[in-house]
């Protein structure tokens, strides 16, 4: 399955095969810059086997011109010259922009909580992600440490999540290799934490090597009142949050609190129905929902 990452890499080998093909002529060690144009053909070639439509069938052949037309010119058996660039170029492009449809835009999504206490934090956007058909939602619950004076306690909670959450092991999730589009975490606090603290290899900033997109939603709600002068919300004062992609909140003055700390606009936005869905869903058994508080709140996962 070839998720919204992987399509990216794809169609930016083509774009970088294009500008390569429009300066071979130019090119003082020619062989070199047309091995590395047939080696980009080629892994676009391994990327979308079997990946795709009967229909784009024409994109594989298309890409064996591509390629045996690089390598009669690297075998001297072509001449190099512009009419032959240009041709290449225009096929590229084609390729290029017939992926682009082929390739469905897709989500690689994971979750990766480490108390199942706090899972209430994820689970709405979970069941969101879950039943959107453009989304692929796995659980990998990670290791963490309780901490004491002494020692730091190995922890793992993996097994005491719910039934109808399937939950993924961490030994058998690899990032490197699933390269996920979106993960959701709920712990950002990383080696600042004084209470728990999650295994280092799931620290923020290693995460973050893994995806475009790390998102912290917190598992607490952080009080609505104003602060006064210089006081800051100290829940998002540590240095971490600055790693993530974005950051949920609950509430538009947090946000001013946050510009004011230095953190980009483009970090926040607000998970509002999604997040307070478990409470909500409680509280509308004892006291209707405010008829006005509707338009406050955003449906559906928007992030997607």
């Amino acid at each position: 399955m070839i998720f919204l990452k992987k399509k990216k890499k794809i169609l930016d080998l083509l774009n970088a095969t294009v500008d390569m093909v429009a300066l071979l002529e130019q090119e003082i060690n020619l062989n070199s810059a047309l091995a590395n144009c047939m080696k980009a053909i080629e892994v676009v070639a391994d990327s979308i086997e079997g990946e795709l439509d009967s229909k784009f069938d024409t994109v594989f052949d298309d890409l064996q011109v591509v390629h045996d037309t690089l390598q009669l010119i690297y075998q001297q058996r072509v001449a190099l010259n512009l009419d032959i660039t240009q041709k290449l170029q225009l096929m590229v492009v084609s390729i290029r922009d017939d992926l682009n449809q082929a390739i469905p835009v897709k989500l690689n999504i994971a979750f990766m909580p480490y108390k199942v206490t706090m899972w209430d934090s994820l689970a709405s956007i979970y069941e969101a992600a879950k039943k959107d058909p453009a989304c692929v939602a796995k659980v990998i619950p990670i290791p963490y440490y309780q901490l004491t004076k002494e020692r730091a306690i190995p922890t793992y909670e993996g097994k005491l999540f719910p039934q109808d959450v399937p939950v993924t092991s961490y030994q058998d999730y690899n990032l490197a290799k699933e390269e996920p589009d979106i993960i959701f975490i709920h712990n950002a606090y990383d080696q600042f934490n004084t209470i728990t603290r999650v295994d280092e290899r799931f620290f923020t900033s290693n995460l973050k090597r893994y995806t475009d997109m790390l998102v912290y939603v917190p598992y607490h709600i952080t009080g609505f009142g104003k602060l006064q002068g210089d006081a800051q919300y100290i829940t998002y004062a540590i240095s971490t949050l600055k790693i993530l992609t974005k950051l949920s909140l609950l509430a538009n003055l947090l946000k001013m609190q946050l510009l004011n700390m230095a953190y980009q606009q483009k970090r926040y936005w607000y998970w509002d129905l999604l997040r307070w869905m478990p409470y909500t869903m409680q509280l509308k058994k004892e006291k209707p929902f405010p008829k006005n508080g509707k338009n406050n709140y955003r449906e559906g996962l928007f992030l997607l």
